[in-house]
């Protein structure tokens, strides 16, 4: 693994698991990538799992081609969910400074699955009940598509469950974005990532 100079670390987080390599310092800006895939790093692919009650689904995450891919297998189970996600590890250093309108624009060829875009602030991060902020989007099998997700249209979930309207994104202080399957069909999904951003 290869970690360059101006590199910030970030870790790659699902369940309980986590790994870290280098990412890229974000400039503060509003509009800049979220990944960058030319990175001076390597990631073979992990198999990560998510362990729901009465379930056990697997996600792989892989960088081919400069394009993320994300397969995995959803078995049955109440929560029917599998994810990934990325954190800042240094956030005295950088942070993405977003605002309230910042739109997550991601290119993408998905498989006909709902899935949702998290994001987490300082505080969602600090706290003990590991909220984020969500936002969901469905694909078309086999089709390209560009989604665009308004941060002001993301709502706070607490395991599944809607949060008060009191609790409000930091947009100032994003350090984490995550991708989580929800679709309740059971089997193996496919989505392939070609571009990632905020504008």
């Amino acid at each position: 693994m290869l970690f360059a100079p101006s590199a910030i670390l970030l870790a790659f987080v699902v369940s309980s698991a986590s790994y870290s390599f280098a990412w890229p310092r974000p400039q503060l800006r509003t509009s800049y990538p979220l990944f960058n895939f030319d990175g001076n790093y390597a990631i073979d692919g992990f198999a990560i799992t998510d362990k729901p009650k009465g379930g056990h689904s697997t996600i792989l995450f892989q960088i081919i081609n400069r394009t993320i891919v994300l397969t995995g297998t959803l078995l049955p189970s109440p929560a029917g969910v599998a994810s990934v996600s990325y954190r800042i590890m240094n956030p005295a250093s950088a942070v993405w400074k977003l605002s309230p309108t910042t739109e997550i624009v991601i290119h993408l060829v998905g498989d006909g699955n709902t899935y949702r875009f998290l994001v987490k602030d300082g505080a969602a991060l600090d706290s003990s009940s590991d909220y984020s902020f969500q936002r969901e989007f469905k694909t078309v099998k086999g089709i390209r598509q560009e989604v665009r997700m308004r941060l002001n249209t993301f709502i706070p979930y607490l395991r599944g469950i809607q949060m008060p309207d009191d609790v409000v994104m930091d947009t100032s202080e994003i350090l984490q974005w995550g991708i989580q399957i929800t679709s309740k069909t059971t089997g193996s999904f496919r989505l392939l990532i070609s571009d990632i951003r905020s504008e």
